[in-house]
């Protein structure tokens, strides 16, 4: 394992990030060699070093990636390369530097962190336990198809996921409560412009295929979001009785729904791959008909903006 430390303002010696990311590793039982590199990166750097490993990074006002990891295939070898925003790492290593407690005398945005850290480092996990890899950009071939969507969006939930459950250990309740804040604002956003774009639409501004695409899109990292939340609760007792917090009451019981289908997929780790996520196609047909979309498979797929607009996309 190779650290590199791209960031000027967190001047930290290599190998002693080295040293302190391998305790982590170690607490895990991951496999030193199953990391090529770790990335310590400012904002500019982190964005390039993705792009230079023709990844994908989430980075607009909604979401801004703070940690990424991208698995390689050589062979049967599975390898890995994480990278980290440089904030991530400071904030941890500057209150155990003044020897403070963790986690009574961490500020809750550290606490997060150190998650974040156990996160990314579980994705590598997941990778080697699964086998299961793959970061191909999200494409549309010009046509709208609710499964080709779900197909990609499908494999990133069960990613993500895997990992929240597997690093759930690490989650404080402090910082379960500012992750839970950081989702609902950023999905209450991200709702937001999913209206400006219908009203975009209707003021024929904005074409029904791109609506359809942005909010099947949506919807998903809705889910994704929500899966992430449900996967801490599902791998640490001690959140036990934390509600998932959610700021549209229509979606309980969907919500409900997934958590019981993600909780009996959690039992079966490792042995499922994004296939066994089939099931939660149809959660998500129910997540976009609480928001007034009804998508339709068929000949030609079509997404019906409800209660009395009901328009096919060809």
């Amino acid at each position: 394992m190779n650290v590199k430390n791209y960031s000027l303002d967190f001047p930290i010696d290599p190998s002693d990030l080295s040293v302190f990311l391998t305790r982590f590793m170690l607490n895990i039982q991951l496999p030193i060699d199953s990391i090529e590199y770790i990335y310590i990166a400012d904002e500019k750097s982190y964005a390039e070093k993705i792009r230079e490993f023709n990844s994908q990074f989430t980075n607009n006002e909604m979401y801004v990636g703070v940690g990424k990891t991208i698995a390689h295939k050589r062979g049967d070898v599975i390898t890995n390369t994480v990278l980290y925003r440089d904030f991530v790492v400071a904030s941890i290593i500057a209150p155990l530097v003044e020897e403070k407690k963790f986690p009574d005398e961490f500020h809750p945005l550290a606490q997060l962190n150190f998650y974040v850290i156990y996160h990314e480092l579980c994705h590598c996990l997941d990778s080697c336990n699964r086998r299961d890899i793959d970061d191909v950009p999200f494409r549309m071939d010009g046509k709208f198809s609710v499964r080709q969507i779900a197909k990609f969006y499908q494999k990133v939930l069960a990613s993500e996921f895997a990992a929240s459950f597997l690093a759930g250990f690490s989650m404080t309740k402090v910082a379960y409560c500012e992750e839970s804040k950081n989702v609902l604002d950023c999905l209450g956003k991200s709702l937001q412009l999913l209206e400006k774009e219908k009203e975009n639409y209707r003021l024929g501004i904005m074409s029904l295929y791109k609506l359809a695409v942005t909010a099947a899109m949506t919807f998903w990292l809705l889910m994704i979001q929500y899966s992430k939340l449900i996967g801490c609760l599902l791998g640490n007792p001690d959140l036990t009785g934390v509600p998932v917090a959610c700021l549209w009451p229509s979606l309980n019981p969907i919500l409900g729904c997934l958590a019981e289908k993600l909780q009996k997929s959690q039992m079966q780790y490792p042995k499922w791959d994004s296939q066994k996520f089939d099931d939660i196609f149809f959660i998500w047909q129910d997540v976009g008909l609480s928001f007034g979309y009804r998508f339709v498979e068929g000949e030609i797929d079509a997404v019906y903006l409800t209660p009395d607009l009901g328009l096919k996309n060809g």
